[in-house]
This record gives structure tokens, C-alpha cells and sequence, in this order.
């Protein structure tokens, strides 16, 4: 991000595997997930939001 020249708490990612997830929240950046089959939401809790399809993250996208 530093090549970015963009603070980490105003990026987000989008991931659906759990270790990015947690180099995500560890980074400082906000993580969005798409459900999978392979993991449980539980597994997911260190995601920002969770969402279920494209389709629920795509506002979020525009609005963001």
C-alpha cells in the first residue's frame, strides 16, 4: 500500500481463503468474504462482512 501511497484502514480486499483473511485484519485494511462451501461463518468471524453472492457486494462497491 506504501506504493499505493494509500493508508491501510482505507483500502479493503476482497478474499475467500481464511489465512488472507487474517493477513487482511492484520495489514489494517477492511476484509470482505464471500461464504464458502469449505468454510463455516464461524471460520470467517475475522472478516469486516460476510456476504453471500456478488450480488450483495456490489453495492457495497459502488457505494463505497
Amino acid at each position: 500500500m506504501r506504493i499505493l501511497k494509500v493508508e491501510p484502514k482505507d483500502c479493503i480486499v476482497f478474499e475467500d481463503s481464511l489465512n488472507d483473511i487474517k493477513a487482511a485484519a492484520l495489514a489494517g485494511t477492511k476484509a470482505y468474504t464471500l461464504r464458502s462451501a469449505f468454510l463455516d461463518d464461524e471460520d470467517l468471524k475475522s472478516a469486516n462482512s460476510l456476504f453471500s453472492s456478488y450480488h450483495e457486494l456490489l453495492p457495497v462497491i459502488i457505494d463505497w
